[in-house]
């Protein structure tokens, strides 16, 4: 499971670089610095939380972690949503590593969990508790842009988003 660092890592490294508005030659140092501000709490988080990870041996503290980072993630989106248009691409790039943090890594810890906890435990309520929080953090991105409002004509914001409402069946299917 220490690939799932990579995943985080590699999240870090996007945030960083940001695919958040136009290319890096047609912004002006202002605008570059605001992009820095705005990632340089959620990088530091990020950090901080795969380091996290790479000590955590059991399944159910990795998906409470990685709930955690879906959680910031998600806050992040729906700050990046509330600004609209200007800030679509950071709609997009954010929620494409949060499906990557679920797909890659919430699912693949509660599957692993689910294989040797037995039903009716205390372990089992701590899955099912991982669990409702995955989904939580997925149900919160309902409805963050409206039908008719300009972030939802642009079929990228549209997909990402679906994107994430899609992992919600393989979540669900992980803990049968």
């Amino acid at each position: 499971m220490r690939w799932w660092v990579a995943v985080v890592v590699f999240a870090v490294g996007s945030a960083i670089v940001g695919a958040e508005g136009p290319p890096a030659g047609k912004r002006n140092w202002v605008e570059q610095y605001d992009l820095y501000q705005r990632n340089k709490e959620l990088v530091r988080e990020l950090v901080d939380r795969s380091l996290e990870l790479t000590t955590q041996a059991d399944p159910l503290q990795r998906v409470e972690t990685a709930n955690w980072v879906a959680r910031l993630l998600a806050k992040e989106i729906q700050e990046a949503a509330g600004r609209g248009e200007d800030d679509a691409n950071r709609v997009v790039e954010l929620g494409g590593h949060l499906r990557a943090v679920v797909r890659d890594g919430i699912i693949p810890n509660i599957s692993q969990a689910r294989a040797v906890i037995q039903p009716g435990s205390d372990g089992e309520k701590r899955l099912f508790r991982g669990r409702d929080a995955t989904l939580d953090v997925i149900g919160s991105l309902e409805g963050v842009i409206a039908g008719d409002a300009p972030l939802a004509q642009l079929r990228e914001v549209r997909e990402t988003l679906q994107g994430i409402q899609g992992t919600r069946e393989l979540i669900v299917k992980a803990v049968k």
